[in-house]
């Protein structure tokens, strides 16, 4: 209870007037295209300081039309940066790459941007996030499945597992956010992946966004503030 305590004293001392800053930028990959990603950041990092890092993976898009120029800044700035900004993270939003998450196109994107990003930042590697919602929650059943020592949390919302993932699950801690009313995804699916991986002895928290639908995205503001706290617990167990 007391490095609880601790911790939580910490995090508030560091983050009482956060200042965070926006931007939108671009990342050449070795295939010399060009990623777009938003980041935000803290204006100022204290000499030796780590900061948490949050992987942001944006919802779908109309396939029939070309992908908005940073179409990832909506939802990092409305669902992800308020529910994480009290921990002065770094978060990155990039533009998907491809028709969707859950490919090697995309993977390997999300894989090099982290890379440039832990360069750039001293990153707290006991703090590092992946989260999406919808077709993002599917990109983060998919990239974490795949690299689970890269993450100390995977934050899937709205979305659903493949099989093919769950079995290659190991120990990666997981935090499910998924409305009780999802028409797209139903709720018993979600419950379904989480007793499977419970049946694993994977941490995981399964949390209902109730009287809510797949379309209810602030209404997970609230529930992805919280997962920052649960994985303190299970570390400080």
């Amino acid at each position: 209870m007391i490095n609880i305590i601790l911790f939580l004293f910490l995090s508030l001392t560091c983050c009482q007037q956060p200042t965070l800053i926006l931007k939108e930028t671009k990342l050449k990959l070795d295939d010399g295209t060009d990623l777009r990603y938003s980041c935000l950041s803290p204006a100022k990092i204290p000499k030796n300081q780590k900061v948490p890092l949050v992987v942001a993976l944006h919802w779908g898009w109309d396939r029939e039309k070309p992908l908005p120029e940073w179409f990832g800044k909506e939802f990092l700035t409305g669902i992800v940066q308020p529910a994480f900004e009290n921990i002065c993270p770094v978060i990155i939003a990039p533009d998907c790459p491809s028709d969707g998450w859950a490919n090697p196109v995309s993977e390997n994107a999300v894989l090099s941007l982290m890379d440039a990003i832990m360069k750039k930042y001293t990153i707290d590697s006991s703090r590092i996030f992946i989260t999406g919602y919808s077709a993002g929650g599917i990109g983060t059943w998919y990239i974490a499945s795949r690299h689970q020592d890269l993450f100390s949390l995977a934050i899937p919302m709205a979305s659903r597992c493949e099989e093919e993932w769950l079995s290659n699950w190991k120990d990666l801690p997981v935090f499910v956010i998924h409305a009780t009313g999802d028409e797209l995804f139903p709720f018993t699916d979600a419950e379904k992946t989480v007793n499977e991986l419970e049946a694993k002895n994977v941490k995981i928290k399964l949390i209902k966004v109730e009287n809510a639908t797949h379309s209810d995205s602030r209404k997970f503001i609230v529930p992805l503030q919280y997962s920052d706290k649960w994985l303190s617990e299970l570390n400080f167990h």
